[in-house]
C-alpha cells in the first residue's frame, strides 16, 4: 500500500515579548562642525540588524542613529548624525536556535542634553517586540494505492499555509525641483521623510506597492541675507517586487518601514543648485499566506485485515481575521511655555505608539499617543527656527469579530494623515488620522496519517465471532466507528439496515451480519 502525501507550511508562534532598555550615551560634535548653542530639534531611530535565536535567549544587534538640529554659538544653524551600535541579550524561554525571529524595534523616549559645546548626553528607551515563530511542514496522506478494500476517513480542513517568509527591500528614487519663487540651495540643513498611505497587492509572481513619500526640507540659500527656507513635497511612488511564489488571492502580512535616505543637491540645466535627489530604501518584512482546504486521512482499515498506522499529530495557525481600521484626532494644543511665539508652521511630522493592547468582548482596545514634532519659525531674532514636540493620546476599539482570549493577533499603527494648522501665536490645531493594520489567527490541532503497517490477522479471534449482532447505538458513536471495530464497511451497513445518510442516532438498532465479510 502506497501513500500519497500533501504537505504544507505552516507557522506556530511559540511566545511574544515585549522588552524595554535603557540606552546612555555621550556624544562628541563633530570637528567639522561649529559649537552648540542651542538644540533645535532632536530625533532617533532603530535600525536592528541582526536577531539571533540561542537556546533560551535571543541577541539582538543593531543601531540607534540621532539626528541633532542645533543653532550654533556666534549664529547660523547646523545638523549632524551620530550611529551608536548595541547588543542585547534578551531572555526568552523555550526559544531554540532553529526557530524563526520576528523581531522590531521602537524608540519610546530619547532626551538629548548639552553636556558643553562640543558634548551632547543621549538618554534613550528602546522598546523591543519579539515573536519566536516555528514554521513546520505539515504532512499527511490524501490518497493510497495499492491495496483494494481499504477504507479512508478524511476530516476536510481549511487550513493557512505560509508561503512566503523573508526580508526584501526596494529602492526608490525621486527628484524634486526648488520653486522659481525660492534660492538657490546652499546647504539642506534638516529633512524628513515619512511614509504615508502604502498598499499592497499581490499578483502572479509579483508584490505590487504604492504608497506616497512625505519629504520635508529646511534649507540655507546662496545668499546670505535670505532667510531659511523650507519646502515640503508629495512623492506618490508605485512599484513592484518579484516574488515567485505569490500570486492573487494569497493573504498578505507585509510590514513596510523606511531605511536609509540619503538627499544630494544637484545643479539644474542651467547650472544652479535647484533639484534636490532623494534616494531611500523600503525594508520589507514579507509574510504570505494561503487558505487551501487539506484533506488528510486520519483513519483506515481493511476488512479481514489488521493494520498499524503511523500517525503524525500538528499545530498550526489558521487565519481568523485580517481588519484595517481608523480613527481620527482632533486636537488643540497650547504651546506657551515650548519656545518663543510661533509665525509660521514649517513642518508636522508624528509617530503612532501603541502603549497597550487588551482583549474585550467587543474586540481589541488599543491605546496609545500620537507622537508629535512640529518645527516652526518664531519670533526670536536669535532663534528663527524652534521646534516642539507633544504627545497626543488616542483609545480606538478595533472590531475583531470572531476573537478569542486565546488566539494570537498583531496590531500595528501608522500614521495616514497629520495636518497642523496655526491658530494664533501660540496655539495650533492637530487632524491626524491613524491607522490600525490588525491580523489574528487561531491557534489549532490535527492528525494525518503517514503510513500503515500491515498485521498478522487472528483467525481464531474471527472464528469466535456471532454470526448476527443487534448493535444499539450510543452517544458518540459513528457509523465508520462501528464499521471498523466489526470489519465490515459503511457501505454494506447503510445497505443492510436501509440506512439513507451516515448520521446516527442515540438509541437505533444497527444490524451486522459476518456473513459480510465473506463477500468482501
Amino acid at each position: 500500500m502506497e501513500f500519497n502525501q500533501n504537505q504544507m507550511n505552516v507557522s506556530v508562534t511559540k511566545s511574544l515579548k515585549t522588552v524595554q532598555n535603557t540606552l546612555e550615551t555621550d556624544l562628541n560634535v563633530p570637528d567639522t562642525k561649529q559649537d552648540v548653542d542651542k538644540l533645535i530639534e532632536t530625533r532617533g531611530e532603530i535600525i536592528l540588524s541582526e536577531a539571533e535565536p540561542m537556546v533560551d535567549k535571543i541577541r539582538l544587534s543593531g543601531e540607534l542613529i540621532t539626528h541633532v538640529l542645533y543653532a550654533m554659538q556666534g549664529g547660523g544653524m547646523s545638523c549632524f548624525l551620530h550611529s551608536y551600535p548595541f547588543e542585547e541579550e534578551i531572555y526568552m524561554e523555550g526559544v531554540l536556535p532553529e526557530d524563526t525571529i520576528k523581531a522590531e524595534g521602537e524608540l519610546d523616549d530619547l532626551n538629548v542634553s548639552i553636556i558643553n559645546s562640543r558634548k551632547l548626553a543621549v538618554k534613550s528607551l528602546l522598546a523591543f517586540h519579539i515573536r519566536s515563530i516555528d514554521v513546520d511542514l505539515i504532512e499527511g496522506a490524501e490518497e493510497v494505492t495499492g491495496e483494494d478494500g481499504v477504507q479512508v476517513l478524511r476530516t476536510p480542513q481549511r487550513m493557512t499555509g505560509l508561503v512566503v517568509n523573508k526580508k526584501d527591500m526596494v529602492r526608490l528614487k525621486e527628484e524634486v525641483t526648488i520653486p522659481a519663487n525660492k534660492p538657490n540651495v546652499a546647504e539642506v540643513l534638516w529633512e524628513r521623510l515619512s511614509l504615508r498611505n502604502p498598499e499592497v497587492r499581490l499578483g502572479r509572481e509579483k508584490i505590487s506597492i504604492k504608497g506616497e513619500l512625505l519629504f520635508f526640507a529646511l534649507y540655507k540659500g546662496e545668499e546670505e541675507n535670505i532667510p531659511y527656507q523650507n519646502m515640503e513635497w508629495e512623492l506618490p511612488f508605485e512599484t513592484e517586487l518579484p516574488c515567485r511564489e505569490c500570486d492573487a488571492g494569497m493573504i498578505d502580512n507585509i510590514k513596510m518601514k523606511l531605511g536609509g535616505s540619503q538627499i544630494d543637491v544637484k545643479p539644474d540645466a542651467d547650472g544652479e543648485q535647484r533639484i534636490v535627489a532623494v534616494e531611500c530604501s523600503l525594508d520589507l518584512d514579507i509574510r504570505i499566506y494561503e487558505e487551501k482546504e487539506m484533506n488528510f486521512i486520519v483513519d483506515l482499515y481493511s476488512p479481514m485485515k489488521k493494520w498499524e498506522l503511523v500517525e503524525r499529530a500538528f499545530t498550526f495557525e489558521n487565519l481568523l481575521i485580517r481588519n484595517n481600521s481608523r480613527t481620527r484626532i482632533n486636537r488643540t494644543i497650547q504651546i506657551q511655555g515650548k519656545g518663543a511665539s510661533l509665525l509660521q508652521i514649517c513642518h508636522a511630522d508624528g509617530t503612532v505608539k501603541i502603549d497597550e493592547t487588551e482583549y474585550t468582548e467587543n474586540g481589541i482596545q488599543a491605546e496609545g499617543v500620537l507622537a508629535i514634532t512640529v518645527l516652526y519659525i518664531s519670533g526670536d531674532d536669535r532663534y528663527p527656527i524652534n521646534s516642539f514636540t507633544t504627545m497626543v493620546p488616542f483609545s480606538h476599539l478595533v472590531e475583531t469579530p470572531g476573537l478569542k482570549k486565546e488566539d494570537i493577533y498583531e496590531l500595528s499603527g501608522s500614521v495616514e494623515q497629520l495636518n497642523a494648522v496655526m491658530l494664533d501665536a501660540n496655539e495650533i490645531e492637530i487632524k491626524a488620522e491613524i491607522s490600525l493594520d490588525t491580523i489574528a489567527f487561531k491557534k489549532q490541532t490535527g492528525k494525518a496519517v503517514i503510513d500503515a503497517k500491515e498485521l498478522p490477522f487472528d483467525e481464531e479471534e474471527f472464528a469466535k465471532l456471532p454470526g448476527m449482532v443487534v448493535y444499539i447505538v450510543k452517544n458518540g458513536d459513528t457509523l465508520w466507528n462501528i464499521a471498523k471495530k466489526y470489519d465490515t464497511t459503511m457501505q454494506h451497513l447503510m445497505e443492510m439496515n436501509d440506512l439513507d445518510s451516515e448520521d446516527l442516532k442515540t438509541g437505533e438498532r444497527i444490524f451486522i451480519a459476518k456473513e459480510s465479510r465473506v463477500l468482501l
